[in-house]
């Protein structure tokens, strides 16, 4: 997997991390952060979340809970990433669980 370039300036790219809070999304997120992006992390539990965040800025991770399957919440996480990040298109890393779906 190519990750974003390394980079610090508002307006630039971020990754935007869904299902942080799983090991899968966990690992992809500190890996990410680790390699010098900017990354927003996204779980519906909040307390998942806050792992990812020890030893990180602000500056370069912010942690949303929210249910992206529900499009207002979605919407909310995009408007949140780019008042914190700057207008760039984010890069989607996907972990969705598909044990957590709540699809029947």
């Amino acid at each position: 997997m190519a990750f974003p370039a390394k980079t610090s300036t508002k307006d630039s790219p971020f990754v935007l991390v869904l299902d942080a809070g799983t090991e899968r999304g966990h690992r992809l997120a500190r890996a990410l952060l680790a390699a010098g992006n900017r990354v927003v992390a996204v779980d519906r539990n909040a307390a998942a979340l806050v792992r990812i965040g020890h030893g990180h800025s602000s500056a370069r991770l912010l942690l949303i809970a929210a249910d992206t399957t529900d499009q207002r919440q979605a919407d909310q996480v995009m408007a949140r990433a780019h008042a914190h990040f700057g207008q760039a298109p984010p890069t989607l890393a996907l972990c969705a669980d598909y044990r957590r779906s709540s699809a029947a």
